[in-house]
């Protein structure tokens, strides 16, 4: 009986303790990201030239069909520049066809390869002073995506944007949209409290200068990926690093079309979180440990304490008031209903996925 009571007592500790964390993760952290979006802006109506930049590789298809939404933007000044990454399709044919003076083609350098080789050699054949990455199967939100992307251009060195999956009526696609609001919430929350520690390729926007001063992707040229999060974490401390939330800003792609091809594109992702700064690391793992702890306190506890039933009601309300008020800037293809069901199945995948990459990798 005394081991029964000690027992309960430390699971209820650790119950407390995380509900309390999770309550500043989300009432606070996650918060940040509309009280931040209050401030005044100095905003300059001076427009800068801009520079799109697009890697491309045997994208014929995207390239065809989002070709005419970068180039038919209201934005005064800008080029978009597409760096075909030795194609063997008709990429390359298919551009050079195209008449249009603000398209710039270029063709990436036999000895160099890559998404981060190819960012680099078009930001060095760029005539701006701001940078926009996005990628080929990435189509913008409407005409005024540079624009609104940039509105507050003066303030910052770095504008993260959002790049939504566009949503279908599947269990997978709900997931995905899902996990790209919960990430898109925690990094934009970082930005908001100058904590910012990654964006994503499909769209951002920086200074050249910023890109220069840092020596762009060299710090970690020897790994694949990370021409967005890595890029974010190479900046100096004093880096200016805002965000664009109007979904005039956001770019639309398609989510993966089935698990093992989304499998993948979460494997690339862990093999550049490690490489994080350390205090990152130790946040992101403390709000994973403390939603994890949450529920199997709450699971273990509940069957002693029925009271603690109001808790999960609680945080359910949370969530969703939260996943509500993201939904005129970051969530509108969110299914509300999917949000809780969603909030602990995350905790599940978090957990396999994370053990599942120190296996040997397998096909999948």
């Amino acid at each position: 009986m005394y081991y029964l009571v000690s027992k309960m007592t430390v699971l209820f500790i650790v119950f407390i303790a995380s509900s309390a964390f999770q309550l500043y993760f989300w009432l606070y952290h996650l918060n940040s990201i509309f009280l931040a979006d209050r401030r005044v802006q100095n905003r300059m109506k001076i427009q800068p030239k801009v520079s799109v930049l697009i890697a491309a590789k045997n994208e014929y298809d995207n390239i065809q069909v989002h070709l005419s939404s970068w180039l038919e933007q209201d934005y005064p000044d800008f080029e978009v520049i597409i760096i075909d990454d030795h194609s063997s399709d008709a990429t390359k044919e298919y551009l050079q066809e195209y008449k249009d003076p603000r398209l710039k083609v270029l063709s990436l350098p036999g000895h160099f390869q890559g998404k981060k080789s190819a960012i680099t050699f078009g930001l060095e054949q760029s005539t701006s002073d701001w940078i926009i990455v996005t990628d080929a199967d990435c189509q913008p939100a409407g005409t005024s995506w540079i624009s609104s992307l940039l509105t507050d251009h003066s303030n910052y060195d770095v504008i993260l944007g959002y790049g939504p999956y566009k949503s279908t009526n599947t269990w997978l696609s709900r997931w995905i949209t899902y996990e790209t609001w919960y990430i898109a919430m925690q990094y934009f929350s970082a930005a908001a409290l100058d904590r910012a520690y990654m964006g994503v390729g499909r769209n951002m926007a920086y200074r050249k200068s910023i890109f220069q001063k840092i020596g762009g992707f060299d710090r970690h040229k020897t790994i694949k990926s990370g021409d967005d999060d890595l890029f974010i974490q190479s900046l100096p401390k004093d880096a200016n690093i805002g965000y664009a939330l109007c979904d005039e800003s956001w770019t639309w792609s398609k989510p993966a079309n089935n698990l093992s091809n989304y499998i993948q594109q979460k494997r690339r992702h862990l093999t550049t979180s490690v490489h994080y700064r350390m205090s990152t690391r130790l946040w992101l793992t403390l709000i994973f440990l403390s939603h994890l702890s949450w529920y199997v306190s709450f699971i273990i506890i509940s069957w002693h304490l029925p009271i603690s039933i109001a808790a999960l009601f609680i945080r359910y309300m949370i969530i969703l008031w939260m996943a509500q008020r993201s939904k005129a800037t970051l969530g509108k293809p969110l299914e509300l209903w999917t949000v809780p069901i969603f909030d602990f199945l995350i905790v599940i995948f978090y957990s396999l996925f994370s053990v599942s990459y120190f296996f040997p990798r397998r096909n999948w």
